[in-house]
């Protein structure tokens, strides 16, 4: 015995177990997994309302425990003597102040788990403690009306009960539930008298949720400042929303209806916003689903089945954002970046009539032909590498993307060429082909003609797509966010207003707004009531919002008859389009994008625009795998517009062999007003008397830097400051700041 053991220890052993026969599947559970819905963006949109649900249920908690406190509040002012000189010689109570400042979160923000806690001073804690004996006052009043002796009943009943079976309480179970309900129905009148926007003070009322209302949204967010944001669509995104299936039907009637409805909510009373005051931003909107039976693109060919309507995540205003534009670097710095996905845009393609005289005309019964996809050369090495470009053009453009790397020479070229049209340079100049022309002005992303193109915006812009590429990696020169475009963005900035403690409000949107200030020349003094729909009226020091978002007075007015429209369709093809997404370097991340350019696609005249197809793969998450997305834009408006993109989109599923050519599942098409023309596309921004206005977005296929730089304006009239604009450090580790900003 001793010290030692009895036994000596037995070495551990491990037993594995090996089957026999190869594991194997039922056909019944691979059938399952074959037929499931269930996609990446599906996954996501039910991550994101379990977050939701989680979020709710953290607010309940503190909704009770600011309950709990008013409650406590109340005995503390009911034990305070009712003169005010005593009051204001009588020492506050310890967490007074906290106190009010929870229940003036309750009042205003209780959804965003109250205001962060302002300072006081005397004077006006005497007034928040005034108007809350008031408010408890009413809210006795109400509960001796409506409740107090319902709830007195239930709670003797149960006290009863409970003392008769004081050894058994679970058979009181009815009595107890009774009290709970009563008690719950006072809560609920007084949450509701609660939660009003009514006699709310602000200091910012943002209006819409498109980027630009987001982006400011954004970077108010630790600002300190108070704020509520409104839009009167039930849905994010403004212009630049992302809608399903189901939302796109609901969105058409809308605009239909607005569209073509008589202004019959135009007011007398002088500022109250109109209706159709202003051209309206979409028209003429209209959903296509081919049959089984009939195939607008290829006659006989099958066509493969729509998903449901939440697998699709569609961008009314797509937009290409360039590696080197300065969204990409403010995403990151004010850390908003870490909630979004950015895919690359790999290859650009320009198509080629298999005839070098062979124009598009509208009607397709005489379009039999048909044509290739030449890919767009990229840089210099794509330049030496294709063998269609003969040695004298390749010298010539050479010599052209030297001028387009030289930023200081093209000062000098642009005093001289910078109002004459670009096709008129490049043939002056360089003596270039007009397939290279064609080329040259793809990379502009310009929907007017080579013909009507100035210089002055075509080459800096050629500067900016080859400048761009090998920013973040080989073989790409810009992005797009993935699961609904710019949409995705808007929506990120506004979660992280959000967290900053703003308020949003979706479907009210803002009716007239009031400057009440006495000296409105003051700086950041101005005093606006902004009466919202619905009948709420809150106060506030500033207001922002996008033209066609704030009433009429703050808009400069446009004749609708000369209000210009491009016309724009989204397809949902039956298709990967594997061909369009090769890699296009070595090491280079896969493409879930690809421009494809029709430069001419009518026989009336020199002048007629061009039609761009971006396309995005179902890796953007926009649609079911084994599908894509083709978002078409053209200049020409009406009827005619949407008979010219119908023809590029045939034309281009003619390029594939029969038995790989894609089909249309789904067709949206509508026309978009165009603000200005491109040559004066830069956003801006009016600020006056505390109320901002951002014009109208553009039309342009890539995002455009000067709105942010009209976003940092407003921002920095609103903060008062210059230096820091969306320059965030990490928030402290909580519960949801692995998702949220």
């Amino acid at each position: 015995m001793g010290q030692g053991t009895s036994k000596s220890p037995s070495p551990s052993t491990q037993h594995v177990f090996a089957s026999d026969t190869p594991v194997r599947f039922s056909q019944e559970l691979i059938d399952a997994l074959q037929a499931s819905p269930e996609t990446d963006s599906t996954r996501a949109k039910d991550l994101e309302l379990h977050i939701q649900s989680r979020v709710n249920a953290e607010l309940s908690r503190l909704e009770a425990e600011q309950t709990r406190a008013l409650r406590e509040l109340e005995d503390q002012i009911s034990a305070t003597p009712d003169s005010t000189t005593e009051t204001s010689h009588t020492p506050s109570q310890p967490g007074v102040p906290d106190q009010s400042a929870s229940r003036g979160g309750r009042d205003h923000g209780a959804k965003a788990g109250g205001d962060k806690l302002r300072d006081l001073g005397r004077q006006s804690v005497q007034k928040e403690i005034e108007e809350l004996r008031q408010k408890l006052k009413q809210r006795k009043l109400r509960e001796d009306i409506i409740g107090d002796k319902a709830v007195e009943k239930a709670k003797q009943n149960m006290v009863t009960c409970l003392r008769l079976n004081d050894r058994r309480p679970l058979d009181c179970y009815k009595e107890v539930e009774a009290f709970k309900r009563e008690q719950i129905s006072i809560f609920n009148a007084d949450r509701r008298a609660m939660d009003t926007l009514d006699g709310t003070e602000w200091d910012v009322v943002i209006s819409g949720t498109g980027l630009p209302q987001s982006l400011l949204a954004l970077a108010l967010s630790r600002s300190g400042k108070k704020n509520i944001h409104v839009d009167n669509n039930n849905y994010y995104g403004g212009v630049d929303a992302a809608l399903s299936l189901q939302d796109a039907e609901a969105w058409v009637r809308v605009v239909n209806e607005h569209s073509n409805t008589p202004d019959k909510n135009q007011k007398s009373q002088e500022g109250r916003k109109s209706r159709n005051a202003l051209p309206a931003i979409f028209q003429n909107a209209a959903i296509f689903i081919p049959t089984k039976q009939s195939n607008v693109s290829v006659p006989g060919a099958p066509v493969s089945e729509l998903g449901y309507s939440r697998a699709y995540s569609l961008a009314l205003s797509p937009q290409l954002i360039y590696t080197r534009s300065a969204l990409l670097p403010t995403l990151v710095s004010s850390k908003v970046y870490r909630q979004l996905e950015f895919l690359a845009v790999g290859s650009w393609w320009l198509y080629e009539s298999e005839q070098r005289d062979e124009s598009f005309t509208i009607h397709p019964a005489n379009n039999k032909t048909s044509g290739k996809l030449k890919k767009i050369p990229g840089g210099r090495e794509d330049v030496f590498a294709d063998k269609t470009i003969d040695l004298k053009s390749k010298r010539a453009l050479m010599k052209f993307l030297r001028l387009a790397a030289d930023v200081d020479v093209q000062q000098t070229i642009l005093e001289e060429w910078g109002h004459r049209a670009f096709e008129d340079f490049l043939t002056s100049q360089f003596s270039l082909s007009l397939e290279l022309q064609s080329a040259l002005h793809a990379l502009t992303l310009s929907l007017q003609p080579p013909s009507v193109t100035k210089t002055s915006y075509a080459l800096p812009r050629i500067t900016r797509h080859l400048s761009s590429i090998g920013v973040f990696g080989p073989g790409f020169g810009s992005v797009i966010p993935k699961w609904g475009g710019m949409a995705e963005i808007a929506q990120v900035a506004c979660r992280a207003g959000a967290v900053g403690g703003g308020i949003y409000v979706l479907g009210k949107g803002v009716d007239v707004v009031c400057n009440n200030n006495q000296a409105p020349n003051e700086v950041n003094q101005a005093k606006l009531t902004v009466s919202l729909e619905g009948g709420d009226s809150v106060t506030s020091e500033w207001i922002a919002g996008a033209s066609y978002e704030l009433p009429t007075q703050f808009s400069v007015a446009a004749d609708h008859e000369s209000a210009s429209y491009i016309s724009r369709s989204i397809t949902v093809v039956s298709s990967p389009l594997s061909e369009l997404f090769p890699l296009t370097a070595e090491g280079a991340p896969p493409p879930a994008g690809a421009v494809v350019v029709f430069p001419t696609v009518s026989t009336k005249d020199s002048t007629s625009p061009p039609v761009y197809l971006i396309i995005h793969s179902s890796d953007t998450g926009e649609c079911p795998t084994g599908q894509s997305v083709i978002y078409a834009s053209t200049l020409e408006s009406g009827s005619e517009g949407f008979e010219l993109l119908d023809l590029a989109i045939q034309k281009f599923f003619m390029t594939f062999a029969e038995e790989e050519r894609p089909s249309t599942l789904w067709r949206l098409q509508y026309s978009q007003h165009q603000p200005h023309q491109e040559h004066e596309s830069q956003s801006e921004v009016s600020i006056k008397d505390g109320v901002i206005t951002f014009t109208e977005s553009s039309t342009d296929l890539a995002f455009d830097d000067s709105v942010l730089a009209t976003v940092k304006e407003a921002w920095s009239k609103i903060s008062g400051g210059t230096e820091g604009f969306m320059q965030f450090e990490d928030r402290e580790v909580g519960a949801y700041d692995d998702y949220y900003a």
